[in-house]
């Protein structure tokens, strides 16, 4: 959940503030407007006392501060963060990171995202970090969106540099882990706010992934799953699909190809499960579908005594007014200008029980720089070698679908 940060729980100790542009300040904005950062930033506790955590020899070293939480647990966090800086842990703080995996919506989570420094006992506390599987077009979009104070960075984790460690495989080999870390988003919220993960653009491939041919029996098998009889008769009887042919189907069967974006994952807190069922986002193929699956699933839970109707209509009314502050953003961004955007994530985030809501632009392992000369309106038709991605499109359609589930909520004969 891109993701950067996305787990669904959350911070008890604040986070120290960004440095956006003027102090507090977010790029592309009104002087005083600040960045979601910002906006649930304080002052953080002092250090008591500090420790070197070893590196390899000629390597660079991050300074680790020991400190308290506001609960007398105790935490390890940076003293200093840039983009150039590289962390290394020791083993034993190592394996304390391995005990804070956490899954989350649609994959934002599992192996390959770390709460960082988060040394607190079971069920406590939410870190300031998450540190994600190194991705070098990741790490190279998020610096240069941080070097040029993109409008976008009102949207998006900030980056913090990389970390690196040993790790040792289940035969036990050891070999270099690497990371990038990123603010973890879900630290303004309450404990265990509700997560959606809406894929956005008109394709979830890389161009360069159409022309390989290697097949692959794990996306053959989630290909017959979702379609028994999608696969061609060459396909069954190889038992094995591409990447592409995969990737291409189930953006055409879901709503991603059509609307230009689709509901990935939804974390919640309303029953049991925890999550909605993944067979039921993906049958959500219209915007009438996907506004009640909203409403059914992340929508937050009324509060003890409260009315669930109109905290549900705030919740709504601040999702949309983010929505078209980042569509603004991102007409105004050089970035966006420039780039092609696959595979990317809106991270929608709001409090169980209600007001806070958020939305953040994630993922940007395969945003890519469009050629020289090449340039793209976010809209047009995608056709080999023109880049486009639908992104505006899918701006669009999720806007569309959260003014369906504001026209629901505003109807007095719907029940929720």
């Amino acid at each position: 959940m891109e993701s950067g940060g996305h787990t669904p729980a959350q911070h008890e100790v604040e986070a120290s503030p960004c440095s956006c542009s003027s102090p507090g300040e977010a790029p592309g904005s009104a002087p005083g407007t600040m960045c979601p950062a910002c906006e649930s930033s304080s002052s953080r506790p002092r250090a008591t006392s500090s420790t070197e955590v070893p590196a390899p020899e000629g390597q660079q070293v991050l300074e680790i501060t020991r400190r308290r939480s506001n609960s007398g647990s105790e935490i390890f966090e940076p003293d200093r963060l840039d983009c150039e800086r590289k962390v290394y842990m020791s083993r034993s703080e190592r394996m304390r990171l391995r005990r804070a995996l956490t899954k989350v919506a649609a994959g934002h989570g599992g192996m390959n995202i770390l709460k960082d420094f988060a040394d607190l006992p079971e069920g406590d506390g939410v870190p300031e970090f998450i540190n994600k599987t190194y991705d070098e077009a990741e790490v190279w979009a998020y610096r240069d969106l941080q070097r040029h104070w993109d409008p976008l960075l009102r949207f998006t984790p900030r980056f913090h540099g990389e970390v690196h460690c040993k790790e040792h495989d289940e035969e036990g080999r050891v070999f270099d882990g690497r990371y990038i870390r990123l603010t973890n988003l879900l630290r303004q919220f309450k404990r265990g706010p509700h997560v959606m993960d809406c894929k956005v653009g008109i394709r979830s491939f890389r161009e360069a992934e159409v022309g390989r041919s290697k097949l692959r029996k794990d996306l053959y098998e989630k290909l017959v799953e979702l379609d028994p009889n999608a696969a061609t008769p060459e396909e069954r009887e190889a038992g094995g699909c591409t990447k592409h042919r995969w990737m291409s189907f189930n953006d055409s069967y879901t709503s991603l190809q059509s609307l230009g974006f689709r509901i990935d994952g939804i974390v919640h807190s309303k029953d049991v499960t925890g999550e909605a069922p993944h067979s039921e986002l993906k049958h959500a193929r219209t915007l009438d579908q996907m506004a009640a699956v909203i409403l059914k699933y992340f929508m937050p839970c009324a509060p003890p005594g409260g009315e669930l109707r109109p905290l549900l209509q705030s919740v709504a009314r601040t999702v949309l007014e983010r929505l078209r502050i980042l569509m603004s953003m991102m007409q105004q961004s050089a970035f966006v200008r420039t780039h092609s955007f696959v595979g990317s994530s809106l991270l929608f985030i709001a409090d169980a029980d209600g007001p806070l809501a958020g939305v953040f632009l994630i993922d940007f392992a395969k945003t890519t720089p469009l050629p020289k000369g090449v340039v793209i309106t976010h809209r047009d038709p995608w056709v080999l070698g023109n880049h486009e991605d639908g992104l505006f499109i899918g701006m669009d359609n999720v806007i569309h679908c959260w003014e369906r589930v504001q026209e629901m909520l505003s109807d007095s004969a719907s029940s929720f």
